[in-house]
């Protein structure tokens, strides 16, 4: 079971070797715009330095080395295989750097809870948490994608250990399409209470042939943080997926 587990993990699109291998061929020039936009976001950010839990890092490719200098140490909380020596390697990290598989967001109740929510803000009460691009992947992922309900009580749960926790920063997808896109500017936001729908207001595709759609799917995170400020930025992962990522800072 476990390698098996291991496999889905390292083939998986969102954070195996298909994710490093695009990483590889587009991390160092489409995904420098939006690398840029991620340093700002984390600079602005502030942490006590002593430890750092970072939450689905996958290699770190749009982490930068100067923002990780900030901490005594780092934990990666992270279940492809991969990415721990990826990440370690990419940064040159070899000392205060440690790796926690476990998968804290599978539900409770399931015969492959690993603790839960509960555990994981338990651990690392006294650390300064970033999600890195992962709470916006969770609705497509098993056991989620099969069942919305529990998904949606996860995001309830999530969002209340989260009011609760003093330090955390998540940058996650808001919306991607298939059609290339831009914002009107480059610094846009919502201020708290602000409905994400002024947003798509900002957002400008490009042409696409007479009669074709532009489809556009949500990845369920709009409602989650409208009691902060979010903060909005463009990643073109691939020639066919872009992303419009929402950064929220505690």
């Amino acid at each position: 079971m476990k390698t098996s587990l291991n496999l889905k993990r390292i083939f998986h699109p969102s954070g195996g070797l298909v994710y490093h291998f695009t990483a590889m061929r587009y991390g160092r020039s489409a995904w420098k715009p939006f690398r840029d936009q991620v340093a700002v976001w984390l600079n602005s950010w502030r942490t006590p330095p002593s430890q750092l839990v970072i939450v689905g890092p996958s290699g770190g490719y749009c982490l930068n080395k100067e923002f990780l200098k900030r901490f005594e140490s780092i934990v990666l909380v992270e279940t492809d295989p991969i990415a721990p020596w990826m990440f370690r390697m990419r940064h040159s990290l070899r000392k205060g750097c440690l790796t926690d598989r476990c998968n804290y967001f599978l539900p409770k109740d399931s015969e492959t809870s690993q603790g839960g929510l509960d555990l994981f803000f338990d651990r690392y009460k006294n650390s300064a948490i970033l999600f890195s691009n992962v709470i916006g992947q969770l609705s497509y992922e098993e056991p989620y994608v099969k069942d919305p309900d529990f998904f949606l009580d996860l995001l309830e749960e999530l969002k209340g250990f989260l009011d609760q926790h003093p330090c955390w920063l998540s940058f996650h997808d808001s919306l991607s399409s298939k059609t290339r896109f831009q914002l009107a500017s480059d610094s846009v936001s919502l201020e708290p209470g602000e409905s994400p729908e002024s947003l798509l207001q900002q957002i400008r595709f490009d042409a696409t042939p007479t009669g074709t759609e532009v489809e556009i799917m949500d990845h369920d995170t709009s409602q989650m943080f409208e009691n902060f400020v979010r903060h909005y930025g463009v990643w073109h992962l691939t020639p066919l997926q872009h992303h419009l990522i929402e950064c929220v800072i505690r």
